[in-house]
């Protein structure tokens, strides 16, 4: 994962710095970082933040598909 890649994925998430900070267990100092190409991304961070954005994407589908079913 690159530095691009991290902000786009965190844009899908609609979070700030410091809540994506929170979430992966970083300081928001390090997701700053990351995004601006200062340190490296570690695998871990970048799997877990992959799997947050996917998990947030079938929330949002399993909302469609149920306001569907509804009307």
């Amino acid at each position: 994962m690159d530095e691009a890649e991290l902000r786009g994925l965190r844009g899908q998430l609609k979070v700030s710095q410091a809540k994506l900070a929170a979430l992966v267990g970083v300081h928001t100092n390090t997701v700053a970082r990351y995004e601006r190409d200062e340190l490296t991304i570690p695998e871990p961070v970048a799997r877990l933040v992959r799997m947050l954005t996917e998990n947030a994407a079938k929330k949002v589908r399993r909302k469609t598909k149920s306001r569907k079913a509804q009307g």
